[in-house]
């Protein structure tokens, strides 16, 4: 019998009687192949198929691909994981790609087999995809494969009497080995749901349509008190009103980063949380994953992660701004300031990538703690100097030396100058300590003048005020709040410590 392998390197494949498949798989998915290998040459004698044997020995592994793709009419892809490595498998499909240019007026189509739930590989999505579903494999892929010329270019058809029940019969088998060797199912720890773009709907900047589909196969009671499966996004916003927060509402907050991503702009940080209705519960929803249809987004998937505390939002007045800043003053210190300096210490032996990735861990530390400062709108001069009453002028002081120590540390990280990094670092250090005390000075004063939370803020009004009916103290400008403790705390009773 003639050798495929010796065939003459232009040799067109619709000369050969045969009809050549090659069927590109993972390791790991050899079984399958196999198996598939079985179910359709069983339909007819002519179709011959390869698969790469992955324990071939020597060095010839590459001829051998390129000698069984040139002479294939059409390759098969095993799509079994999303999550696996592909790079084999792309690799056998990329060297096929030139061969149907080369054979223009031959189809040479590269076939995508995927589960139920999953999506090509984004370099093969505009090849035909098929689903591992019974019907679909059996009119997209078997009945063109051996009743139609179609997807080989080749006649005489290869299996012109093969009846009916058979070619069903194939599908549905090759629709059971895939969903049971590939990965379908997916555990997630934790609440979840997808939401879907309709085709054709109008997405402005900041609204989706109010028919999008929102799935949650697990339910979503945990979160909403809610057992149903399927619902529209006006439902979920209706539904969610009674867990809108003072902060960063999630909803909006999903819809936002949904409508970024549509128009393919940079989707920011998602920190939005709310407790869980009907319990105590809070959560952060996460944009995990976005498929694609036609390179157009349309599904959204969201976990949504508990957290152990809500979201650290601008604080109620002025008690509110100083517990911000001495959040971001130990985020400063301890985070990036205190660690830093001494890894800094100690560079001998470190390669110049290892140097690299510590500069870039210094920026992008910096970078997140300089996001939640001005998301909580912090050190803005005026009110900076109103949060801290009669030291205003002391953090003002310390709000100009902030601006010297944030260019500073730019230029150092800019010139990867680490001696100079680290005086930097000993700087910032030194500034959010100073800080730290100012904010927890004034910090203990207006917790002792409200009697430490035993009288509602609102209802505490520390003596000396304006007379004027002006607010003053812990829910106003701070104007010379008094340095003693109001007589509301009681006969007897003492400040916090």
């Amino acid at each position: 019998m003639k050798k495929t392998a010796t065939l003459p390197h232009r040799t067109p494949p619709s000369k050969s009687k045969r009809v050549h498949l090659f069927i590109s798989c993972r390791a790991e998915d050899r079984k399958l192949a196999d198996e598939i290998e079985r179910l359709l040459c069983a339909c007819s004698k002519r179709l011959k198929v390869h698969i790469y044997p992955h324990s071939r020995p020597g060095s010839d592994w590459e001829d051998w691909i390129r000698d069984k793709l040139r002479i294939s009419h059409l390759l098969l892809l095993l799509f079994t994981d999303p999550d696996a490595d592909w790079d084999w498998c792309l690799y056998e499909a990329g060297l096929f790609t030139p061969l149907r240019q080369r054979y223009s007026k031959f189809p040479r189509p590269i076939v995508c087999l995927h589960g139920l739930e999953e999506v090509p590989p984004r370099q093969l999505r505009s090849l035909r995809a098929i689903q591992a579903d019974a019907g679909e494999i059996e009119d997209a892929f078997l009945r063109p494969l051996l009743k139609t010329p179609d997807l080989t270019g080749v006649e005489p058809v290869l299996a012109p009497r093969l009846g009916d029940k058979r070619i069903e019969r194939t599908a549905a088998g090759i629709a059971k080995l895939f969903l049971r060797h590939a990965v379908t199912d997916i555990d997630y720890r934790g609440e979840y749901f997808v939401i879907e773009i309709p085709r054709g709907a109008t997405v402005t900047p900041t609204e989706l349509p109010p028919r999008s589909v929102v799935l949650a196969p697990e339910g979503f009671n945990r979160v909403l008190g809610w057992k149903k499966h399927r619902f529209s996004w006006a439902e979920l916003t209706r539904r969610a009103q009674p867990t809108r927060g003072k902060g960063k509402y999630w909803i909006e907050e999903i819809a936002e980063v949904i409508c970024k991503s549509i128009r393919r702009e940079s989707v920011p940080l998602m920190t939005s949380t709310f407790r869980a209705e009907g319990g105590g519960h809070i959560y952060r929803p996460l944009l995990t994953r976005i498929d694609r249809r036609d390179g157009e987004p349309f599904r959204f998937h969201f976990f949504f992660n508990q957290e152990i505390r809500p979201e650290v939002i601008r604080g109620p007045d002025i008690v509110g701004e100083l517990f911000n800043y001495l959040t971001i003053g130990n985020r400063l210190r301890f985070e990036v300031a205190e660690p830093y300096i001494k890894r800094l210490h100690d560079l001998q032996g470190l390669s110049e990538q290892d140097r690299g990735r510590l500069l870039r861990q210094i920026g992008e530390s910096l970078e997140v703690i300089e996001d939640e400062s001005q998301r909580l709108d912090l050190w803005e001069g005026p009110e900076c100097a109103e949060v801290f009453g009669d030291d205003g002028q002391r953090a003002l002081e310390l709000l100009r030396e902030r601006e010297h120590v944030k260019v500073d540390l730019r230029h150092a990280l800019a010139t990867k100058n680490l001696e100079s990094l680290k005086a930097m670092l000993e700087r910032l250090r030194s500034l959010s300590a100073r800080v730290l005390n100012l904010a927890t000075e004034s910090y203990h004063e207006l917790i002792a003048q409200n009697a430490a939370g035993w009288l509602p803020f609102e209802a505490a009004q520390p003596p000396g005020g304006d007379g004027d009916g002006s607010k003053s103290g812990i829910n106003g400008n701070r104007k010379n709040p008094p340095r003693t403790v109001p007589e509301a705390l009681g006969p007897g009773a003492t400040p916090p410590e």
